[in-house]
């Protein structure tokens, strides 16, 4: 069976997700917010590491409204604009990125697994510095994980094992951590100069606040230097997995044996927990069931079908 992290993922979290997702080929016809940030983000950070405009996936963004459930309706309001002040910051942290060896931008594979399966995915980016080669994954998240996220992350062992298979060598992976929330813009007061309250943002955000209300940032270097990019930005270096890619193989064949059990057997039950309504996109659909209404309304409204084979490559 071939599959990807994402189908790993979904198998594993609840089989009627993955029935969703996977037989009957369900996604959202808009997708939900935390995911289009992501997918944005990766986009322009793409066209970044490709030598191209890195605007103009933000450019390029259009949204209809309709088929967004209303309360994330704001949210994808506000998208383009957020996403540029997060590139922009992320631009102003990692002024260095010029001197690496770019091998590879978002570099596609499909390899085989030690249970016979096809394991198939896209690594963000592979690069070398002074250190080596590495494997970079670009994670939009809401907070900063902490080191025991890191270490169990099954996505980079996967990626360091498929760039093995691809022919590189490298001395392991790189966690590339930007906050899906904007930066704050700063509040001007009704004396004529930039607020200083601490707030959530950024020095891009800052300095350009400055800039569009005619103000000289050398009277504001003091709070200038009290923000800190990093609660924005931040990257580890994680030596290669190891013993973490074996048991991360092990785990997917497994998994792809289940999902394989489900569809001979044509059952798919439901693992109902308290995060269905947050990490599901089908979450609406199920409640319908659940309850006994026909969801066909929901379905219709604000689901479409996708290739199978679209599905796979996530």
């Amino acid at each position: 069976m071939r599959g990807s992290l994402t189908k790993l993922n979904t198998v594993s979290r609840c089989l009627r997700k993955a029935y969703f997702a996977y037989e009957r080929n369900l996604t959202r016809a808009v997708a939900p917010i935390a995911p289009t940030r992501g997918i944005l983000g990766h986009d322009c950070l793409s066209n970044l590491y490709s030598g191209k405009d890195w605007q103009a996936p933000i450019q390029q963004v259009s949204i209809d409204l309709s088929k967004v459930f209303e309360e994330e309706r704001e949210d994808y309001a506000n998208l383009p604009g957020d996403m540029f002040r997060i590139m922009r910051g992320y631009l102003l942290t990692y002024k260095g990125d010029k001197n690496w060896k770019i091998h590879r931008v978002e570099q596609e594979f499909c390899v085989p697994t030690p249970g016979g399966n096809e394991l198939e995915g896209r690594i963000d980016l592979i690069f070398e510095d002074e250190q080596g080669v590495w494997v970079l994954d670009h994670k939009f998240v809401s907070q900063i994980p902490d080191d025991t996220v890191r270490f169990m992350d099954a996505q980079t062992a996967l990626y360091d094992y498929a760039a093995r298979q691809l022919g590189f060598d490298p001395v392991g992976v790189v966690f590339n951590y930007i906050r899906t929330k904007a930066p704050t813009v700063p509040r001007l007061l009704k004396n004529g100069t930039m607020s200083k309250a601490k707030i959530d943002t950024d020095v891009a955000t800052y300095l350009q606040a400055l800039r569009e209300n005619g103000l000289d940032p050398a009277d504001y270097s003091d709070y200038i230097e009290t923000l800190n990019n990093r609660s924005f930005y931040s990257r580890f270096k994680v030596p290669k997995p190891g013993n973490l890619v074996d048991s991360t193989l092990e785990d997917f064949d497994g998994w792809m044996s289940v999902f394989e059990d489900a569809q001979r057997k044509g059952r798919f039950p439901r693992a109902v927990s308290k995060n269905c309504s947050w990490d599901c996109e089908f979450y609406r659909i199920c409640q319908a069931e659940l309850t006994g209404v026909d969801p066909s309304y929901l379905i219709e409204t604000y689901y479409t079908e996708r290739r199978k084979e679209d599905a796979e490559d996530e």
